[in-house]
């Protein structure tokens, strides 16, 4: 394993069985990094808009990776969140409803080791295996397990 393995892990996991909204969807996404990160989730959402994340944040295949870089964090997070009801998303490039989403929040100097992490997790969360894995996860823990090695690193993407 080169250093580049060991860039991107999963921070945080949500688990959600509810019906929700893609609103309510990303309105947890960044309640959850905004509490781990000690920041304001309108920050979060301000450069979530400014950047049109949410435009090109949906890959296909039920699953949506917004991301960010912010000058205010000084570490990246993830956070990642399967849905058993899947949301229907704008911009889907497949119209498949998301059921797996994925906030990736990267320091603005980390530039392209952003590109890299965010690259890995598209890999990663693009695999039909690794998404059916995700899907048959019943808790967090399980999708823990599911994406992550047993150092808690990314399996290989």
């Amino acid at each position: 394993m080169n250093d580049f393995d060991k860039d991107t892990h999963i921070d945080q996991i949500l688990h959600h069985t509810g019906t929700i909204s893609d609103k309510s969807a990303l309105r947890m996404l960044v309640e959850t990094a905004a509490q781990t990160l000690n920041i304001k989730e309108e920050d979060i959402l301000t450069r979530l808009q400014q950047r049109k994340a949410l435009d090109s944040a949906v890959i296909g295949g039920g699953v949506a990776i917004p991301n960010i870089q912010m000058s205010k964090v000084e570490n990246p997070l993830t956070v990642l969140m399967y849905m058993k009801m899947p949301v229907a998303f704008d911009h889907s490039p497949d119209d498949t409803p998301v059921d797996i989403a994925c906030l990736l929040i990267s320091p603005k100097s980390d530039g392209p080791v952003h590109l890299r992490r965010l690259s890995r997790l598209a890999r990663m969360l693009s695999d039909t295996e690794m998404q059916r894995k995700i899907r048959e996860s019943s808790n967090a823990e399980e999708l823990r397990m599911a994406v992550s090695g047993t150092d808690g690193w990314l399996v290989a993407a």
